[in-house]
């Protein structure tokens, strides 16, 4: 399966999957009431609402694409996806450079 016929395909799907997870989103969701509050949403539960919309607006990105990823094929979207997520991640990080509180101390 390594490195039979099948090699370059199950390759590819261990380098999709790792690099997934080295992207940091898990990092964002988990600790996305935490981010709002630093970027200065302040209260709890602006940041608990600002946590929900994320997750609607994961949702409503994810389900079209279930939906039609037989006729759209899987590069494409893979590529937009990763495309996206870069600009959200440099986006957050812009964000939490400028308008981010210093020194508050990292939930644990």
């Amino acid at each position: 399966m390594l490195f039979g016929a099948e090699a370059r395909r199950t390759w590819l799907a261990i380098g999709v999957q790792f690099w997934q997870q080295v992207t940091g989103i898990n990092v964002i969701m988990y600790y996305a009431v935490f981010l709002f509050q630093q970027a200065g949403l302040g209260e709890t539960s602006a940041s608990l609402l600002a946590n929900g919309l994320q997750g609607v607006i994961l949702n409503i990105f994810t389900l079209p694409n279930m939906y039609y990823m037989d006729s759209w094929g899987r590069r494409r979207p893979m590529i937009i996806g990763g495309v996206g997520m870069g600009i959200a991640m440099m986006l957050i990080g812009v964000i939490m450079k400028t308008k981010g509180e210093r020194n508050i101390p990292l939930p644990s």
